[in-house]
């Protein structure tokens, strides 16, 4: 199954530390955060990855080459112009292909087990399966409510006001998500987001979006959360 990995993202709220350094290179640990990432989808037997790239470009291709490191190949998707999460997969697709992909957010890290996901997607018949996890604070995240028996989603919030939170629960979208090809035919040109354009039109469709719950995910939004990052990974990072 090919690999779309999103790494376009200036990281402004981390202030100086991506001036000089993509968002996605910032070491935890000693290794790049999206390399964390790329290790692990090789272990677990990913090997065709695509990149696409905006800020500070020529520092990831630098760093990651044709992948062949890291036993990985890889090929970059350059966007003069940020294209979101969406419009970032709509360039690929001619290179995707017709079968169902993975899609990573490369400014997190995570302990998700891909296979399981990619399984649970098989299983489930779903236009999209979703990762999700518990975040005590939901308001600058994608909240999913789901059944917790079939685990279809019902209602995706996009960043919700404090009073819409209280009522929604505290399942966030783990930007990890399984894709098929029915799903992209919704993907507008341009700029698009999946949580705020394509999944929510997608379920007024009446499409199967499932939920597939990921125990942790280490998101990297601020400064402060950079520094927790390096202990926190210690604690949970997979062997």
């Amino acid at each position: 199954m090919k690999v779309v990995l999103l790494a376009a993202g200036e990281g402004t709220r981390l202030g100086g530390l991506t001036e000089e350094v993509p968002k996605v290179l910032l070491p935890v640990n000693g290794v790049p955060i999206i390399e964390h990432t790329i290790r692990r989808l090789e272990t677990q037997g990913f090997r065709d990855m695509y990149i696409n790239l905006h800020h500070l470009p020529d520092a990831i291709r630098k760093h990651f080459g044709d992948g062949s490191r890291l036993g990985v190949n890889m090929t970059y998707s350059y966007e003069p112009e940020i294209l979101g999460t969406a419009g970032a997969v709509r360039k690929l697709l001619p290179q995707l292909g017709s079968e169902p992909f993975l899609v990573v957010y490369g400014d997190n890290l995570t302990d998700c087990d891909f296979r399981q996901l990619v399984q649970a997607h098989g299983h489930s018949r779903a236009a999209a399966t979703i990762s999700v996890h518990w975040r005590e604070e939901v308001t600058s995240s994608g909240v999913v409510v789901f059944d917790e028996k079939t685990g279809r989603i019902e209602r995706l919030v996009e960043k919700p006001s404090p009073e819409e939170a209280a009522e929604l629960g505290h399942c966030v979208s783990a930007g990890i998500f399984v894709l098929d090809k029915e799903i992209m035919e919704l993907i507008p040109p341009g700029f698009s987001d999946f949580g705020r354009d394509v999944f929510p039109q997608a379920l007024e469709r009446g499409m199967a979006l499932h939920a597939f719950k990921v125990k942790n995910v280490i998101w990297i939004d601020t400064p402060e959360a950079y520094e927790r990052a390096q202990e926190l990974w210690r604690k949970i990072a997979p062997t």
